[in-house]
């Protein structure tokens, strides 16, 4: 298992293993091409977007972002007919959890508003937008190698931190994240947002 820089040819694989990973979150909800199109935005230099591959085949997926970037306000902006036509071809299929997301991206793709808290972490350090690894190959480092990779990186660049946002009950993440060094940096109702120090 090697870790790689991602590149486009790479896209359409991610966005199949975060479907299968992420079955019932909101994001898978919208369909592959929305979730390709999704992960395409963020490839350019200044973001961290890593694969690891397993006998040619993507095993795990590690992005690493300046918050926002105004990256998500051009895919919005960018994709509002696809966007759509998903959040209402959706509308069926969507479990409750996801309808609040769903009613603010609908609210954004129509309106096209920001919160005013998510400007307010443009600023901040580098955050884990998206981390995960294939069922199957889990507990088998694939996580380790994309965020230690990801940290010689973030040094490199002198950063002194680096935060996620990881929902309180996924515990397993939790308890992983712990043992890679991450402290809780604050509370936001179902879910914590923690930070490691470089």
């Amino acid at each position: 298992m090697r870790v790689y820089k991602c590149s486009s040819q790479d896209i359409q694989e991610i966005a199949r293993v975060h479907c299968e990973t992420f079955t019932g979150y909101f994001l898978s909800n919208l369909g592959t091409k929305v979730v390709e199109k999704y992960y395409h935005s963020y490839l350019n230099d200044e973001n961290i977007f890593e694969i690891v591959r397993k006998d040619n085949q993507i095993v795990g997926v590690n992005l690493v972002v300046k918050p926002y970037n105004n990256i998500r306000e051009n895919f919005i902006r960018s994709n509002k007919p696809l966007l759509i036509y998903s959040i209402v071809k959706g509308l069926i299929t969507f479990k409750r959890p996801v309808w609040s997301k769903v009613f603010n991206l609908f609210k954004s793709v129509l309106v096209f508003s920001s919160d005013a808290s998510e400007n307010a972490d443009n600023c901040k350090p580098y955050f884990i937008l998206s981390i995960f690894v294939s069922e199957m190959f889990r507990g088998q480092g694939v996580a380790e190698m994309l965020l230690e990779s990801c940290e010689r990186q973030l040094k490199i660049m002198d950063e002194q931190e680096y935060k996620l946002t990881v929902r309180k009950e996924n515990l397993s993440a939790i308890r992983f994240y712990d043992k890679m060094l991450f402290k809780i940096d604050r509370d936001k109702g179902k879910e914590i947002v923690m930070k490691k120090e470089l």
